[in-house]
């Protein structure tokens, strides 16, 4: 699941964890961007057919 969070931006909002400092150097026009939002897509497609519960949120961004 942190795996999923870190991909999907979850916590990119939040000052007080380091995620949203790092997010701040991605260029969104980065080719390599769209890759990590396939992947994210794939991971989450994963787990829902493992049988595993994702949150309600997590499909925020899908």
């Amino acid at each position: 699941m942190q795996l999923l969070e870190i991909l999907s931006l979850e916590h990119v909002h939040d000052t007080s964890r380091p995620d949203a400092s790092y997010f701040a150097a991605i260029d969104p026009a980065d080719p390599t961007v769209e890759e990590i939002c396939l992947v994210t897509d794939r991971l989450r497609c994963a787990l829902q057919r493992a049988g595993v519960s994702l949150p309600s949120d997590c499909f925020a961004y899908a």
